[in-house]
């Protein structure tokens, strides 16, 4: 019994304790929150037995203003932002005003210089006009790439061009004046520049174009010279015809600062055509020849010529105290073909599957008239001296190549991996040549078997349908070998 009643005194005083915390809980919740009335019978719903809507969230305003960017600044006047400017237009925050307009004077938009030379300073002025009802602000003229705005100018009150300062209103019948220079110092043949004037037109970006042809002050030619194959031990020669633009005579020879050494087996003979006492003459030719000493494989140099006609201060662009000289570049490329040359020099035989068959050839031709390839060996290895793998289903074969003198095709064949068979393998095919010079030629080859990999399902025949042929599965291991 005394148990009983101490049990009922617990839950009396538990019950006690949650309806005081209920009680304090509505009456914080009548103090807080203001849409809840206080003769409603529950904190969650009015006087009318209905639950209240949430209240609305207020608008904070974010850091950073509409789509995360800075708001402009806004002038204040008596206490208020204004929008306008002096003038009743809207102020220039890079906003467009409808009202304002820049013009240019229809195919004035571009200037031609024709043809020039290089190192020439070239400088243009082009004029626009403040044409709407509204003054016209520039925020920005931004030139491309080998091009330099030297002033941006407007008419002044006496109609003389003053310095403008960019973001100033442009009253509307007052004119523009834009400057760019090219400097042509590092430019050569057809060449075109953009200056970019961003306003607050509702157009947004006005472009004007400078254009020049570009005559180098040294031409080259050819530029380029491919001498092609050479056989090791042969001889091959280009001449290289240099001559300034206005026939000017230079001195000229080859840059000592040239980073890249001359292969060996190369030499560039250069001398000038009909010179002055001094040496010096405008025109001039590079005799390059290709021979002994070469080594076999691709051979490529970069021609750097420097003359002693010094480039003009002003677009010069070098240190202080360093001068600067025009030069010129010619690029020289071939291959040496040693005794015995091989393609590819890697093989692929892909992803196959169990069974399947693949043939690779590879072709050795000899450059070297008194060497007969009639006596070739080859030999498979792994890779590193590993063994190769699976390498009982791989043969080779050697025949003559159709249509060239003293070549042969090796063929690396594939005879189908066995059943079961996962996983990549590589190797390296040894073709051994007995040549003297080149004992040995080595390809490597590399392929991945996978069990998953099927061959195309022919589509279904229908009517008026011939059904096309599935090729017969040659059975792992068989043939294909000698």
């Amino acid at each position: 019994m005394t148990s009983i009643s101490h049990r009922s005194s617990v839950c009396l005083a538990s019950f006690s304790a949650a309806f005081l915390l209920t009680a304090s809980v509505c009456l914080s919740a009548e103090r807080v929150v203001p849409h809840l009335s206080p003769r409603a019978a529950s904190p969650f719903q009015d006087d009318k037995g209905q639950t209240p809507p949430p209240p609305k969230p207020k608008k904070v305003p974010r850091v950073g203003g509409q789509g995360g960017k800075t708001p402009p600044p806004q002038d204040i006047k008596g206490g208020k932002r204004s929008d306008k400017d002096q003038t009743g237009a809207p102020a220039f925050r890079g906003e467009k005003d409808p009202k304002a307009k820049l013009t240019v004077e229809f195919g004035k938009e571009k200037y031609s210089f024709g043809s020039t030379r290089q190192g020439d300073l070239l400088e243009h002025t082009f004029e626009l006009l403040s044409a709407g009802e509204n003054p016209v602000r520039i925020r920005q003229a931004s030139p491309t790439c080998g091009c330099t705005v030297t002033a941006v100018m407007v008419e002044g009150p006496d109609g003389k061009p003053v310095e403008y300062k960019l973001g100033d209103p442009i009253e509307p019948g007052k004119k523009v004046f834009i400057s760019g220079k090219i400097d042509t110092t590092h430019k050569k043949n057809k060449t075109s520049v953009r200056i970019n004037v961003y306003t607050n037109d509702p157009i947004g970006l006005t472009q004007l174009a400078l254009q020049a042809d570009i005559e180098p002050f040294i031409r080259v030619t050819p530029p380029f010279i491919n001498v092609g194959d050479i056989k090791e031990g042969d001889t091959k020669t280009q001449v290289i015809d240099i001559r300034t633009s206005g026939g000017e005579a230079i001195g000229l020879q080859l840059d000592p600062a040239n980073p890249i050494k001359r292969p060996e087996g190369m030499t560039v003979d250069l001398k000038p055509i009909d010179p002055q006492e001094d040496g010096r003459s405008g025109h001039w030719v590079a005799t390059v020849t290709i021979g002994e000493g070469a080594k076999e494989g691709p051979i490529g140099w970069q021609i750097r010529l420097l003359s002693d006609k010094e480039m003009p201060d002003a677009v010069s662009k070098v240190k202080e105290g360093q001068r600067a000289f025009y030069t010129a570049t010619a690029s020289v490329n071939g291959r040496i073909l040693g005794p015995l040359t091989f393609t590819p020099q890697f093989v692929s035989l892909g992803l196959v599957r169990p069974g399947q068959r693949v043939p690779r050839n590879v072709k050795v031709i000899s450059h070297d008239p008194d060497f007969d390839l009639s006596n070739l060996k080859v030999e498979l290895l792994g890779e590193q001296g590993k063994p190769l793998r699976w390498a009982e289903y791989f043969s080779t074969s050697i025949q003559p190549a159709s249509g060239l003198a003293n070549a042969v095709d090796v063929q690396l064949r594939l005879d189908g991996l066995p059943d079961g068979a996962e996983g990549s393998f590589r190797g390296v095919m040894v073709i051994h040549t007995g040549h003297p010079k080149k004992p040995e030629l080595q390809v490597r080859f590399s392929g991945v078997c996978r069990s998953g990999v099927h061959q195309p399902t022919p589509p279904k025949s229908g009517p008026g349908k011939t059904p096309r042929k599935t090729p017969r599965k040659t059975p792992a291991g068989g043939g294909g070998g000698h």
